[in-house]
């Protein structure tokens, strides 16, 4: 997939400096965060679709509205409280929020994933989007949600190499320092 780099054009509010930013709505580019909040301060439209033959099923919202929503996901956070006192309580909400903060991918790295060539092109596939949608919603009505997920995930992973390959270029940008 052929891709100018957001990089090497001028920023769409200033026309400066090279841009480092690009609006996840209508991908236009910006040198700084100023201009970026600027830009976003102004309606904008997600640019029309390249001729691609499976564009028809391409996702019509922009990536970052693919992000879940920030919620504790069961099983990455230790409950460090070993005690029956209510004094502990809120030591171990404070102890599960660090917990929570440090299982968490940061935004910078989220945006570098949501603009890496390998992770747009695999994602232009309507049957790895498929997939992705299945486990995520796994036994949405089951208790031990998060156990199911893995189990799919694990399923996929060893059975499909398409999606073996994506989950490996995004754990590549999101374990790059």
């Amino acid at each position: 997939m052929a891709r100018g780099n957001v990089f090497s054009r001028p920023c769409a509010v200033c026309q400066a400096a090279n841009a480092k930013y690009k609006c996840t709505t209508c991908l236009a580019p910006t040198c700084s965060l100023g201009c970026l909040r600027s830009h976003r301060d102004r309606p904008c439209a997600a640019p029309a679709p390249a001729d691609q033959p499976d564009a028809a099923a391409a996702p019509s919202r922009p990536l970052g509205a693919f992000l879940p929503p920030k919620k504790p996901i069961p099983g990455l956070t230790k409950s460090k409280n070993h005690g029956d006192d209510d004094d502990n309580e809120a030591n171990e909400e404070s102890e599960e929020d660090e917990d929570e903060q440090q299982a968490r991918i940061p935004m910078d790295k989220l945006m570098r994933l949501a603009n890496t060539d390998a992770v747009l092109e695999a994602l232009q596939s309507s049957r790895l989007r498929d997939v992705i949608t299945r486990i995520d919603q796994a036994n949405d009505d089951d208790p031990n949600k998060a156990a199911a997920r893995e189990a799919m995930l694990l399923e996929a992973l060893q059975a499909d190499l398409e999606f073996a390959k994506l989950v490996d270029a995004c754990l590549g940008v999101v374990r790059a320092p």
